[in-house]
């Protein structure tokens, strides 16, 4: 915890080199003042949420997606009533899986709850010997978990047990997972066996299918 204020004073200056302020996070971190000493709870917990999301999707928003009212609609009911529901986001490559999994997790943030967001392949990374050593706890406590492209990484029994052991804790402890994918809903349980995908998918969840082209393509 002792670490906190210099880490997110590094993203946050990032952040500002790329997009400039953020929500005038700028204007609660003054020069000469210790980023914990900032009595602003609700700018701690923007500048919490800049640290931990990817650049490209830290002002993502909810209505980035209102254009398609079933997705909009769906997501923020998940975000305002999220409960223990997972949230699951299906989709081809480059539709706005990950934009609107942060997006939905944003609205927690700002109440000043604890998300993380992580690549699965980074995760199995993380969870590896070696690797860091509160890292499961991390993964297991925070209250909302982003595992963004679950089913990319090489299946494995090891990340099989991985997986289950986050994806079970946060199910047991009713702390919502966000998961997005490639796959087929169908192939998602081959991939990751019918007791994790039971896990992830159960019938309190909520499925979004996000349909379109590539977002990441210029269009003609």
């Amino acid at each position: 915890m002792s670490d906190e204020p210099s880490k997110l004073s590094k993203h946050l200056e990032r952040i500002r080199e790329k997009y400039g302020t953020v929500d005038d996070t700028d204007d609660l971190f003054p020069e000469e003042a210790d980023a914990m000493q900032v009595r602003d709870l609700a700018g701690l917990a923007r500048a919490r949420w800049a640290a931990m999301v990817p650049q490209r999707f830290v002002r993502a928003s909810l209505d980035d997606f209102a254009t398609d009212e079933r997705v909009h609609a769906m997501a923020t009911e998940w975000a305002d009533h999220a409960g223990g529901r997972n949230l699951v986001l299906f989709g081809a490559v480059g539709v706005g899986k990950t934009h609107l999994a942060v997006a939905a997790c944003r609205p927690a943030a700002e109440r000043g709850l604890t998300v993380e967001f992580v690549p699965a392949v980074e995760m199995f990374d993380r969870l590896r010997p070696g690797g860091p050593e509160d890292a499961l706890d991390d993964l297991c406590e925070c209250d909302r978990l982003i595992i963004d492209d679950l089913g990319v990484e090489r299946p494995t029994d090891w990340t099989a047990e991985r997986l289950y052991l986050v994806v079970n804790r946060r199910w047991l402890d009713e702390r919502p997972t966000v998961v997005t994918t490639n796959l087929e809903s169908k192939d998602l349980a081959a991939e990751v066996g019918a007791r994790m995908f039971s896990r992830i998918v159960g019938s309190d969840a909520v499925g979004i299918r996000l349909n379109g082209p590539d977002r990441r393509r210029k269009q003609p």
